[in-house]
């Protein structure tokens, strides 16, 4: 049985298809070329005393309060290894409520969730994650399953108690009201967290074990295609943006509207002389000294602050005479109490100063440009402003506020993780892999079938590209990409018994010069100018390699109406490919090389219009349609992902009516006893003899093709129920090819449980008098059904046999 090979799974049991292995090696896939030098994450931290600091993020709660999935990441310094803190927490102010991460006092690392004051899960690490000033990437994911810590790529030994429910997730939480990087909400001891935190992200979904390598080592610019699906927000944690401005006529455009200078001594007016000139600015000049001590600054109504937060001064200032002022933030009035001192006098200097202070008080605060008595001066300013710094969400709108923590803007100190030189020696393999993995063919009896459809019945001109790994020397003709019937017409693409790869056309071949490595990723593709001397050209790793011809120099693409396999040629029974192959391509075009230079390192999302304007069908080999029963058997076609509309009439069981009884069935009718949704359900009994039970008939499905099946079940005695579907070709199968005639499907008494099943209609053809059975045979259960539908996978997907 094949497996998708979607992490690093040198071998795939068959009842453990394409579950991922979390061992943390992601080789399983081609990477994009990198310049071997030593590169930084990104440009500096933010570091947090221990005391006080902390970074508010409350507002990104409202973006994950119906998340049902979802993985929390960040990049963690901690000073000391073993102190208890918590590095960032969602929750309420007496944790009766908390999503929260927890370095413990023996460098373990501990997640946790709190539900009405009750613990649901606490996943931790069984050996220390953290070392004293070393740099640490820490991920949690939340499959709806259960929750999964990975440090540094690798999801390591790790248990997980209580085990009240692992599923839960924000969407099961209602208090949270409170969001922070770097403290938990009820600042108290080992609540604050000492050391340097970078790169916090969240996501709307759970990503895969190489999706959290893949992203560890990126920049938030650097995060694009499938990576960034369902990101909610970003902090860096290096850079900030500011607030909304709190000064008023802060470039005197409105004259002296909010500015007041006292005592009388002082002259201050609008003047667009001095440097630069033209530009409105206010001149202050005392000439006299001795008296009061003098001030200029922002009244009447001032500014609110809010003690803890940072904000950030900025003016353009030019000294003319005398002694520069001092600068501060005062309370009362511009001229009242001193609580904050950004510049002492006679320190300023001509040109933009821009400072950073922490609020000490929640109150509305003043402006003030001072001078003592004894001090004359005379000077210029301009461009006065005054916002919050916030700690910028550079997905999302979820800025975040900072309380203490300071910002390093370098990555000098050890205040940025570096990335390893060696990347693919490193424990975690940091290459930046193209798309989440491959399948992997055994060579003795796996494939992927796409059934036959006239948009990969092509007739002329095309391209087919793909990367793959061999582990073993070739037979004669190993099938990679091969569409090809009995008379031999259309194309098989091989490795052949020289290494190398060929294309036969039913009549005549052309084989590469080049061989193909084993064991080494390799991008092949072909461009075929269907009927053209000379039109053939294969590319290896975007190179153009010479080709051989058997006889003369021409290709010729000829339709046909038989299935597309990988990894096996059909007509040559014995010849099974043994290797890795993803990011399968098959384009209506002659593509050019600068194309397949272009195609070669990205996945099917990164590709632009032009390189998708003749693409027929993508498959990446990645990924499968995820469901709880076969639907691991089936790989996307990245062209198209959409299911069609539902073909069964009132699945919602809302009308009595369109379900009809089979056999001697003791109960088929419309209920309100037990529903899933809306006003009704169908209340099954079935009897104990025969076949008995429900159908819904006239069903119209395309033949060969993929459909999902839905329902929901209640169960009230029994715990199973024969489920099938038939047409004029007979009875379906599951995806994965095994049986669905009287298909034994499960369920739960005193509960709804919802059933998802993948099923591939027999035959050809459109039809419409399908029918879908829930039956028992010579035995009695009760159950309610609802909300079922069937719907047809879209594009030319494939079947892993």
């Amino acid at each position: 049985m094949l497996g998708l090979g979607l992490i690093n799974k040198p071998k795939i049991d068959a009842g453990n298809i394409l579950r991922p292995v979390k061992d943390g090696l992601k080789l399983w896939m081609p990477y994009k070329k990198k310049g071997g030098e030593v590169q930084f994450v990104g440009t500096g931290s933010t570091s947090f005393d221990g005391s006080d600091d902390y970074v508010d993020i409350t507002g990104v709660i409202s973006s994950l309060s119906s998340a049902i999935t979802g993985t929390i990441m960040a990049w963690v310094k901690p000073v000391s290894g073993t102190t208890e803190e918590y590095i960032l927490n969602f929750g309420d102010a007496n944790a009766n409520e908390l999503i929260g991460f927890k370095l413990m006092g023996d460098g373990d690392l501990l997640v946790q969730e709190n539900i009405g004051g009750t613990g649901q899960w606490q996943v931790r690490t069984d050996s220390a994650a953290f070392s004293s000033g070393v740099w640490t990437h820490i991920a949690l994911t939340q499959d709806g399953i259960e929750p999964v810590i990975y440090i540094d790529g690798v999801a390591v030994a790790q248990t997980v108690t209580p085990t009240t429910d692992k599923t839960v997730w924000f969407d099961d939480t209602s208090g949270l009201d409170d969001g922070r990087i770097g403290a938990k909400l009820s600042n108290s001891g080992y609540d604050w967290f000492t050391g340097s935190i970078k790169n916090v992200a969240i996501w709307n979904r759970a990503l895969t074990a190489t999706e959290v390598q893949n992203v560890m080592y990126k920049t938030y610019a650097e995060v694009y295609g499938r990576l960034a699906d369902n990101l909610v927000s970003w902090w860096a944690l290096d850079a900030t943006n500011l607030g909304s401005e709190l000064i008023t006529n802060g470039d005197f455009r409105d004259d002296l509207t909010n500015w007041k200078a006292t005592p009388i001594e002082y002259t201050v007016s609008v003047t667009e002389d001095y440097y630069p000139i033209g530009s409105s600015k206010v001149k202050v000049s005392r000439l006299a000294v001795g008296g009061d001590d003098g001030y200029f600054g922002a009244r009447p109504s001032g500014f609110s602050l809010v003690a803890g937060k940072s904000y950030q001064l900025s003016f353009d200032f030019v000294p003319i005479f005398g002694v520069p002022p001092k600068v501060t933030i005062n309370a009362t009035s511009f001229s009242g109490t001193v609580r904050v001192t950004l510049h002492a006098e006679n320190s300023l200097t001509k040109g933009n100063t821009s400072s950073t202070f922490t609020a000490t008080h929640t109150e509305t605060s003043f402006l003030s440009f001072f001078n003592t008595s004894t001090n004359a001066t005379t000077y210029t300013l301009d461009n006065i402003t005054l916002k919050e710094v916030q700690m910028e969400d550079l997905e999302g709108s979820n800025e975040g506020s900072i309380y203490g923590a300071t910002i390093d803007t370098d990555v000098y100190g050890g205040d940025t993780p570096v990335k390893p030189r060696a990347i693919d020696n490193a424990p975690t393999v940091q290459a930046d892999a193209i798309g989440s993995g491959s399948a992997l063919f055994d060579g003795t009896d796996d494939y992927i079938s796409v059934a036959d459809n006239s948009d990969i019945q092509i007739d002329g001109d095309m391209s087919i590209a793909f990367w793959m790994k061999r582990v073993d020397t070739a037979g004669v003709a190993d099938g990679l990409v091969v569409k090809r019937d009995g008379g031999g017409t259309n194309y098989q693409l091989d490795v052949n018994n020289s290494d190398g790869v060929r294309i036969f056309d039913g009549a005549r071949e052309a084989t590469s010069t080049s061989t193909i490595p084993v064991n080494t990723w390799t991008h092949v593709a072909w461009t075929i100018d269907s009927g053209q001397a000379g039109g053939t050209n294969l590319y290896i790793n975007g190179v153009n390699d010479t080709l051989t011809f058997d006889s003369g120099t021409t290709i010729t693409i000829t339709a046909n109406d038989a299935p597309l396999l990988f990894g096996h040629n059909e007509q040559d029974a014995s010849y099974w490919y043994k290797g890795y192959l993803c990011q399968v391509g098959i384009w209506e075009a002659v593509l050019t090389q600068a194309q397949i230079q272009s195609i070669m390192e990205k996945t099917y999302e990164e590709l632009t219009a032009s390189e998708k304007e003749d693409l027929v069908s993508y498959w990446a080999l990645d990924e499968t349609i995820e469901s709880s029963g076969s639907g691991a058997s089936v790989v996307y076609d990245k062209v198209d992902t959409t299911l069609g509309s539902d073909v069964i009439t009132n699945g919602s069981m809302e009308l009595d009516s369109d379900w009809i009884s089979v056999g001697s069935v003791t109960t088929n009718e419309q209920s309100k006893t037990q529903k899933y949704s809306g006003s009704y359900s169908r209340r099954m009994v079935t009897a104990d003899s025969g076949w008995t039970g429900i159908k819904a008939t006239g069903i119209s499905v395309t033949q060969g093709a993929v459909y999902k099946l839905t329902y929901y079940i209640y169960g009230v005695s029994g715990s199973s129920v024969r489920v099938g579907f038939y047409s004029t070709g007979g009875w379906a199968t599951k995806a994965d090819g095994s049986a669905f005639e009287n298909s034994s499907e499960g369920y739960t008494n005193g509960s709804w449980t919802e059933k998802i099943i993948y099923i591939k209609t027999t035959g050809t053809g459109d039809v419409t008098g399908g029918s879908l059975q829930f039956r028992s045979y010579a035995s009695v259960l009760e159950v309610y059904i609802d909300n079922v539908s069937l719907e047809k996978i879209g594009g030319n997907h494939g079947v892993l046999v």
